[in-house]
């Protein structure tokens, strides 16, 4: 399991301010730094580039927060703590 970084040290950025779009993959596979407890949100990178991906109900991928890892993690954790399943 990889250690995320304090949140405090984050933006201000808010996982009620995120924009899902549908997955753009930039690579074959992303790498995957953290799930959320039932999988629903999962922190990716790509590269030097990191975000958040979710599935949908028809088993596509939306993502968010693409970009540095400050600004990713920091979504991840917000929709990870807030989630209930």
């Amino acid at each position: 399991m990889t250690v995320l970084r304090h949140p405090d040290s984050f933006s201000s950025w808010r996982a009620d301010m995120c924009d899902w779009r549908p997955h753009a993959p930039r690579s074959r596979l992303p790498a995957v730094v953290e799930a959320s407890c039932c999988e629903e949100y999962i922190l990716c990178s790509e590269g030097a580039e990191f975000f958040v991906r979710r599935r949908t109900d028809d088993g596509c991928y939306q993502e968010t927060a693409r970009g540095s890892y400050a600004r990713a993690a920091k979504v991840w954790i917000d929709l990870a703590a807030t989630h209930w399943h």
